[in-house]
């Protein structure tokens, strides 16, 4: 591939270069972003996007803005020094594998929503996150530890049975 259809390539994944450097042109918004002098991009540059331009259009409570905003700090932390076409489904699981069942599921969540704005984008063709596999959780059954409660239990169930 001769450097004419290299660029034009980069042009139509909305990635310019100029003196070397590399900026993302978003094609709605139009804004530009710096993306460094190395055609590879880092995930936490496109997280710090995904936060900034993607995240804020979406209809999402402030809660789970919030907590969005915690899963990609330890996301950063952990894979945000591979570029995106690095990062491999091991890559996704052994982060995964880090956290409990909950979290892990939610992380996966998360890191599946921003893999799906990067394909979206033109980063990569795949979505590491959405082919591992999600962790099941047992739920603890609540155990009757004394007499009162065994009391209470059976007088609730008395009273659904019967009406009383």
């Amino acid at each position: 591939m001769d450097i004419i259809e290299q660029l034009e390539q980069l042009k139509r994944n909305n990635l310019y270069e100029k003196k070397g450097y590399f900026n993302y042109k978003h094609p709605i918004t139009k804004n530009w972003f710096y993306m460094g002098g190395d055609k590879e991009i880092a995930i936490n540059e496109f997280i710090d996007y995904f936060m900034t331009d993607i995240l804020p259009t979406k209809n999402l409570a402030s809660k789970t803005i919030q907590d969005y905003l915690q899963k990609t700090v330890h996301i950063k932390e952990q894979l945000g020094h591979k570029s995106i076409e690095k990062i491999d489904t091991k890559d996704i699981s052994e982060f995964l594998n880090k956290y409990p069942p909950t979290q892990s599921n939610y992380y996966r969540a998360v890191l599946s929503i921003i893999f799906k704005h990067v394909v979206a984008e033109g980063f990569t063709d795949k979505n590491p996150a959405a082919s591992t596999i999600k962790k099941t959780m047992t739920k603890q059954r609540e155990r009757l530890t004394d007499d009162r409660t065994l009391f209470k239990w059976a007088r609730r169930e008395m009273d659904r049975d019967y009406g009383n």
